[in-house]
């Protein structure tokens, strides 16, 4: 996640420029920075059944924990392709935090008051 929070940066800044900052700020750093997290991503993974102290070849550590959190992963897209479809009120809020309530109060609820 944080590998695709170092893409989104790149992106971002690519989309509206730099803001009157130069490219290191705004280009090179992140894009390092991208690159970087690529290399320690790949390194994690390849060595996941060290990480979690089993042996070499053990299903577990090789490719059953690894492929569970992809499974996960792609589930997540699928969901959030369904919500833009089905429901897209609900995916427009996706993100909003604090703005994503919105309290409408009508006529009725304002007599008496």
């Amino acid at each position: 996640m944080r590998w695709a929070c170092c893409l989104a940066v790149v992106g971002y800044f690519r989309r509206v420029g730099g803001h009157g900052y130069g490219a290191w700020p705004t280009g090179v750093a992140p894009t390092a920075a991208s690159v970087l997290r690529a290399v320690v991503l790949v390194l994690a993974v390849s060595a996941y059944g060290t990480t979690l102290g089993v042996g070499p070849g053990h299903a577990l550590g090789g490719w059953a924990l690894p492929s569970g959190l992809a499974v996960v992963f792609a589930l997540g897209l699928v969901w959030g392709a369904v919500l833009k479809h089905a429901r897209p009120q609900v995916y427009a809020r996706v993100g909003l935090g604090a703005r994503a309530t919105v309290v409408r109060i009508g006529p009725e609820e304002l007599v008496g008051r």
